[in-house]
């Protein structure tokens, strides 16, 4: 049925400027209040506030996902959280039998996966996008920040286990972790240290804290004995520092040429010499230079012949178990390797080309020219800090909480490449 507007001659159907401009305000403000909540949430879960209960943080994720679903007609169900689900589900069905389908560890990854990519597609088209991604990367290295803060204080406070160095109070579950679980907290931090120097001026305050994080969280590892994180931090360091020489080559040509630079590289090599003289006769230094030569050193570790002990093992347990040998080891200490043991070669795959196709998709993310480089490195840094921890810990098995960060970068980045309809 035609209405008034329609037949009236003489009479238009467009909406006075007025209304129009209120009606965009209200978006806009119901816009804001959507992501100061979201970011309040992702802030509070990634500092694992009081133990952040699992089934709260999927049934909140939930809402912010059928949000975000109406608001753009779309229901992100793709190659990667088919996967993702696969991994999940098979695993914890072979592992625990049909009781791991009642079990909260089983939704939570896939549920910060599908809100990053939820996000990441929102936050591209949003006016203020750079400032957007910027946050979502703010509270989850600030989250971790904090809590390995507050277990850094515990660990001063020689809340170990039985007086093991290595082994010291969590601030929120009140359980005692190896200081190998406890640096996961660590990482986002080590991430942001070549970002921070490059791109110092552009963020004082932010990349001041991180950077001083990062050297504070070096000395409680080292402290601990815990070489995996020292190891980590000139790993993405260098990544980093090659990732930023191809994307901004004809700068930093430009830039190497120039006499301020020479003398700055020399600065730089001078202080860090100085530094390493002055502090290698250090109690905490000298004890950590000695054990890194234990089982092996790095090059010839120990965990390197359990990993290739787990390959050869692979299909004598195909539905896993907890059989492989590990010469009295209990773990390969991988997180692809640790899945296989238990869950046998099904999660094992869909695990591997998960992750495949997520170096696939970040590669292609980073190929974007409407991405500043700025963000690529941070991005980056911390997608290539957790994917090295995995690589030396057993972390999929130790709680998905360590694995839900890498999940939502995951879900960041594959949100942000989606074309839309």
């Amino acid at each position: 049925m035609e209405s008034f507007m329609d037949v009236c001659p003489g009479k238009s159907n467009r909406r006075p400027k007025g209304i129009f401009m209120r009606e965009k305000l209200q978006q806009e403000k119901v816009q804001t209040i959507m992501w100061v909540a979201v970011l309040a949430f992702l802030g509070c879960y990634f500092m694992m506030l009081f133990d952040f209960p699992n089934v709260l943080t999927i049934l909140i994720s939930g809402v912010f996902c059928l949000a975000l679903l109406i608001k753009q007609q779309r229901i992100r169900i793709d190659f990667g959280i088919g996967l993702l689900t696969l991994t999940n589900v098979s695993y914890f069905v072979i592992v625990f039998g049909m009781q791991g389908l009642t079990m909260s560890l089983l939704y939570i990854g896939l549920a910060l996966y599908v809100l990053g990519n939820y996000l990441g597609a929102e936050a591209k088209i949003h006016r203020n996008r750079e400032k957007i991604f910027f946050w979502l990367l703010l509270v989850l290295v600030a989250g971790h920040c904090v809590h390995g803060i507050l277990n850094s204080y515990l660990f001063l406070d020689k809340q170990w286990d039985n007086g093991d160095i290595r082994v010291w109070l969590d601030w929120w579950t009140k359980f005692y972790l190896p200081g190998t679980a406890q640096i996961v907290y660590f990482l986002p931090a080590l991430a942001m240290v070549f970002p921070g120097i490059i791109y110092f001026k552009n963020r004082k305050l932010f990349y001041s804290v991180m950077i001083v994080c990062a050297a504070f969280f070096t000395y409680i590892a080292m402290y601990s004995q815990t070489r995996t994180s020292v190891l980590i931090l000139p790993l993405v360091f260098a990544a980093q520092m090659f990732l930023y020489v191809i994307l901004e080559w004809k700068k930093v040509k430009k830039i190497l040429s120039t006499k301020q630079a020479k003398i700055t590289g020399i600065v730089l090599i001078v202080a860090l010499a100085a530094a390493i003289f002055l502090l290698k006769d250090h109690p905490v230094v000298k004890e950590f230079m000695g054990i890194m030569s234990r089982d092996g050193g790095i090059l010839n570790n120990i965990r390197f012949k359990l990993q290739r002990m787990a390959l050869e093992q692979l299909f004598v347990y195909p539905m896993g178990g907890d059989q492989m040998s590990f010469m009295g080891y209990p773990h390969a200490h991988n997180a692809w390797l640790d899945m296989a043991n238990m869950g046998g070669v099904i999660p094992f795959f869909a695990f591997v080309i998960y992750t495949l196709v997520t170096i696939y998709e970040l590669i292609r993310w980073l190929m974007k020219k409407d991405i500043p480089a700025e963000r690529k490195l941070l991005m980056a840094g911390v997608y290539g800090a957790f994917f090295l921890y995995y690589m030396v810990e057993r972390a999929y098995e130790s709680s998905m909480h360590f694995m839900t960060p890498w999940f939502f970068i995951n879900g960041l980045v594959h949100g942000e490449l989606t074309k839309e309809k």
